[in-house]
């Protein structure tokens, strides 16, 4: 039988030098009908750009396309360009700094097509993450399914990477949000407050490489209390659907996410509030741990 087509988008922005890696481990996938779509965002880079078409012309495969955005999108709107120019039903992405394992692609289209549950749209893989040269720094082995929609709000189940998703359904809830970070957890809860499904392959499919760049910035912090912030409201608005006990763990995990960029920023209020949800679990190590940083860091 014919293999059913699968859609790869890769965007790439300020990193040529790594896009090789990352094609490569999709073009050696087991499966092998593949439609890839490397969305280039170096708008705003002619060098970055051209290093791109360079390295999609050297790879030299059919499967392989370039699109090229006309102004700089950032990573959200890139994979939504990649959406569109999509050719297959199901679509799976990777950054262009990380890695699929050979047997990626092939497993989680049979555990779409293999699983009992409804209103599916999405299959994540277990992942890896990777130091310098091979060093596995530590393993996400996540086993979240069904409606988990606790769970997704809480914690980001899968990012992108480990992803295979059901392009109907992504279209469905708006596909990627434009937030500065959190876009995997924002499209998560989307998809899970809509009332689809995800399930998992217990396999260990992809490798995320540790970005090793400095400490962050203060555009950096205003950059993650918008993602969050974001990502927050949005659970809020369906607090209705998980219990009042779950509400309270998911004000905590935000909380735990907050607190330092408020702290480094100055937002005395907004440090206050968060530290106060910290501190109702002042013995949870999330809790002593978060804390401790903050009070080095004055």
């Amino acid at each position: 039988m014919r293999e059913e087509l699968v859609s790869v988008v890769i965007p790439t922005y300020a990193r040529p030098k790594l896009l090789p890696r990352a094609l490569k481990s999709v073009l050696a996938q087991t499966h092998e009908a593949l439609d890839i779509i490397v969305v280039d965002d170096n708008a705003n880079d002619t060098s970055a750009r051209d290093e791109v078409a360079r390295v999609v012309r050297d790879i030299g495969d059919p499967r392989v396309r370039l699109v090229q955005n006309e102004k700089n999108l950032g990573g959200a709107l890139s994979r939504n360009a990649g959406i569109t120019e999509a050719r297959a039903q199901y679509i799976a992405f990777l950054d262009d700094d990380d890695e699929y394992l050979p047997r990626k692609v092939e497993m989680q289209l049979e555990r779409f097509k293999r699983s009992e549950l409804e209103k599916l749209a999405l299959v994540y893989c277990h992942t890896q993450m990777i130091g310098e040269g091979t060093e596995v720094l530590q393993e996400y082995r996540y086993t979240f399914r069904g409606h988990c929609v606790f769970e997704g709000m809480r914690d980001c189940i899968a990012a992108t990477s480990q992803w295979m998703c059901r392009r109907d359904a992504l279209e469905d809830v708006g596909c990627f949000s434009d937030v500065p970070c959190k876009q995997d957890s924002t499209v998560l809860v989307k998809l899970l407050v809509n009332g689809y499904t995800v399930d998992y392959v217990p396999e260990i499919l992809s490798r995320y490489n540790r970005d090793a760049a400095g400490g962050i910035s203060a555009q950096g912090h205003q950059k993650r209390i918008q993602g969050e912030e974001a990502l927050r409201a949005l659970c809020r608005r369906h607090y209705d659907l998980i219990t009042a006990s779950q509400q309270r763990e998911v004000e905590y995990s935000f909380a735990i996410h907050l607190i330092a960029h408020y702290h480094a920023l100055g937002l005395r209020e907004q440090y206050r509030a968060e530290r106060d949800r910290i501190l109702a679990h002042p013995l949870r190590r999330k809790s002593l741990g978060i804390m401790k940083q903050i009070m080095l860091n004055r």
